[in-house]
């Protein structure tokens, strides 16, 4: 689970800063080296997510992001 740490300062000055945020919530990126990002119903995730999944890294050599699978 994730969760919020982003600096109470940046908020009260109305401003967060993207990159912050994206190396606070998704330090998976400069691990695993992630190409894609998929965010989907929960309902979905067998019947459609996984194998799209599969298919993007099998035939592209693209590596997903499944937002299910994190959070």
């Amino acid at each position: 689970m994730v969760e919020s740490n982003v600096d109470e300062r940046q908020i009260e000055a109305s401003l967060i800063k993207g990159v912050t945020v994206q190396e606070q919530w998704f330090p998976v990126d400069k691990v695993l080296r992630l190409d894609v990002f998929i965010s989907h119903s929960h309902k979905d995730v067998n019947k459609d997510i996984m194998p799209l999944a599969f298919w993007l890294y099998s035939n592209l050599g693209l590596r997903c992001f499944i937002d299910s699978v994190f959070w």
